[in-house]
């Protein structure tokens, strides 16, 4: 098969493909692409030329060409590793297996394909869970409160499975967006963080001069995709844990992301059924009765190993 055809069939599954233009992770054969470079731009650079290992200050030349490669591939392999190497991407793994170890020939295997499927489409919820105003301005600075849902069953009945959303409003209180909190939301956070830390560490090997220019730039960049509308699903935990922890420094805030995400991809079922009978401080905090609708449904969504509404939590 050649790269076109397998890109062309991997598409419908890509979950972020908005996002990832550049590049790709594909989560059926944990295929890393960096569809952006060509060979001659790679040539020349490892591992030792990730910032934390660069002890000498960069020419713009050098910056140029670096920062075209590496938080690009960041990113992507970052999608690898919580995709195969966290408890989350084990379990993924394991899915994988059950699938590609499905005997066609026996029909009481094609569950093992059915379960691979959903679990597949679940990593980014259908369309229809998100909802954007088009005529809205995105005016900032944005508001945003968290509600809550369910999901549908397969057959289109309301299910028994919660969803956690954030809602965002413009400066001028227009409604612009709802977006779930879902594995795809954890997952792009997760590879945005680490491509924003390769982003700032190769800013500061730059001379001042140069650094003051690209920093502006690469902020202005990162707020426009931080506050774009259209992809709220992807930026909604930047936004979660930024006014949490009330900072306006995208680097601190990008930071705390990852690492946070970092531990919930790592959490093994135990924690989730702990923290399901630990929302007694939860309700406090929040001023509600225990049986209330929202803690009632955070609880669910613990004992179901809901990783958004662990982030949320």
């Amino acid at each position: 098969m050649s790269f076109e055809n397998f890109k062309e069939r991997s598409a419908p599954w890509n979950c972020f493909s908005k996002v990832d233009t550049l590049g790709a992770f594909d989560f059926w054969t944990l295929t890393v692409s960096l569809d952006s470079l060509m060979p001659h731009h790679v040539r020349g650079i490892d591992a030792e030329d990730l910032p934390e290992r660069q002890i000498i200050e960069l020419t713009m030349a050098d910056y140029e060409r670096k920062k075209r490669v590496l938080p690009l591939a960041a990113h992507e392999f970052t999608h690898f590793i919580d995709a195969t190497a966290t408890v989350w991407g084990i379990n993924h793994l394991l899915k994988l297996n059950e699938a590609y170890c499905a005997s066609l020939s026996d029909e009481a295997e094609f569950v093992n394909l059915k379960r691979t499927f959903d679990h597949m489409r679940l990593i980014r919820l259908p369309k229809y869970y998100t909802t954007v105003d088009k005529t809205a301005l995105s005016t900032q600075p944005w508001r945003s409160n968290v509600t809550n849902g369910l999901l549908f069953n397969k057959d289109g009945s309301i299910g028994d499975r919660p969803v956690i959303f954030v809602r965002f409003w413009n400066s001028a209180g227009a409604s612009l967006a709802r977006s779930p909190i879902s594995m795809v939301s954890l997952l792009e956070a997760s590879a945005m963080a680490k491509e924003i830390e390769i982003r700032i560490g190769l800013l500061h090997k730059l001379p001042d001069a140069e650094r003051l220019v690209e920093e502006r730039l690469i902020n202005d960049e990162l707020m426009a995709y931080i506050y774009n509308k259209e992809i709220t699903e992807y930026s909604v935990c930047f936004h979660l844990l930024a006014n949490v922890v009330g900072s306006s420094d995208l680097g601190i805030t990008s930071r705390a992301v990852g690492l946070l995400v970092r531990l919930i991809l790592n959490m093994p079922d135990v924690a989730f059924v702990t923290a399901s009978k630990n929302l007694s401080a939860y309700a406090g905090k929040i001023n509600m009765p225990h049986d209330c609708l929202e803690v009632v449904r955070l609880k669910k969504s613990l004992e179901q190993r809901n990783h958004g509404a662990m982030f949320f939590y």
